[in-house]
C-alpha cells in the first residue's frame, strides 16, 4: 500500500511540474518576443534618425564646400586685385619719377638760357602803362620767376611791398586785368616767344614759363591767342610772332 501511494504522489507532481515548466517557457518565449519587437523599433528609430543627421552633416559639408569655394574665388579676386594696385602703383611711382627727372632737365636748361633773348630782360613784352616804374618792377618780378610755378599773387605782392588792395587797383587801372590775371598774360606771352623762337618742345616751354601741367597750359595758351600752341607754332614760326 505504502509504495501504490509513493508512486500516486509522484504522478501527480511530475504532473504538475511538466505543467508549470511549460507556462514558464511560453512567458519566456512572450518576454523574448516583446523585447525582440521593442529592439526592432528602438534600431529603426535610431537608424532613421542617424540617416537624419547623416543628412544633414552631408548638407553642412556642401554649404561649407561651396562656401569653401566662394572664399576661394574672392581670394583670387582679391590678390588680383592687389597685383594690378601694385602694377598701378609702379607706373605712377615711374611717371612721378620720370616727371621730376624732365623737370630738372628743364630747369638746367633754363638756366643755361638764362642769358639767351628767350629769357633775359623784358624779351620785347611791353607794357603800356602811366606808372611805368611800377609796372616795370612788376614785369621785372615776373620775369625773374618765370619758370617758378609757386608764384603767385601772394609771393608777388609781397615782393612789390604794396598794399594788396592798392596794388590790385594800380594793376587793374594800368592793365584792366587783376593781379593773378597780369601774371599769367606775362607767362603767355613768354610761352608766345618762345613757341615760336625756339627749339624747344611746347611740354618744355610749360615748364620754362611756370605751367606744371603741359595740357592745362595749352589750354590756357589757345583761350588767350586762339590756337594751341603747336598749331600756333606751325603758322607763325617762319612769319615770325603777330603784333
Amino acid at each position: 500500500m505504502k509504495l501504490i501511494f509513493l508512486a500516486s504522489v509522484s504522478g501527480h507532481v511530475g504532473f504538475y511540474a511538466g505543467e508549470g515548466t511549460v507556462v514558464f517557457l511560453c512567458l519566456a518565449c512572450a518576454v523574448l518576443v516583446a523585447l525582440s519587437v521593442w529592439m526592432r523599433h528602438r534600431y529603426s528609430a535610431l537608424r532613421k534618425r542617424m540617416q537624419q543627421e547623416l543628412g544633414c552633416t552631408r548638407a553642412g559639408l556642401a554649404r561649407a564646400e561651396a562656401e569653401l569655394e566662394e572664399l576661394k574665388l574672392q581670394l583670387a579676386e582679391t590678390g588680383k586685385a592687389l597685383r594690378e594696385a601694385e602694377a598701378r602703383l609702379g607706373r605712377s611711382r615711374t611717371e612721378s619719377e620720370n616727371t621730376e627727372d624732365e623737370l630738372d632737365r628743364v630747369r638746367r636748361e633754363l638756366e643755361s638760357v638764362k642769358s639767351r633773348k628767350y629769357i633775359s630782360g623784358p624779351s620785347g613784352i611791353k607794357v603800356e602803362s602811366p606808372d611805368d616804374a611800377l609796372m616795370k618792377k612788376a614785369l621785372e618780378l615776373v620775369e625773374r620767376n618765370m619758370d617758378n610755378s609757386e608764384y603767385d599773387v601772394d609771393a608777388f605782392v609781397s615782393d612789390m611791398a604794396i598794399g594788396r588792395t592798392v596794388l590790385y587797383g594800380k594793376v587793374k587801372e594800368c592793365t584792366g586785368m587783376s593781379i593773378h590775371e597780369f601774371i599769367l598774360d606775362i607767362r603767355l606771352k613768354r610761352a608766345c616767344q618762345l613757341v615760336c623762337g625756339s627749339s624747344f618742345t611746347i611740354s618744355e616751354i610749360s615748364f620754362m614759363t611756370g605751367f606744371t601741367n603741359p595740357k592745362y597750359f595749352s589750354v590756357c595758351f589757345k583761350r588767350r591767342f586762339g590756337l594751341t600752341p603747336s598749331g600756333y607754332r606751325e603758322k607763325y614760326a617762319s612769319d615770325g610772332i603777330p603784333e
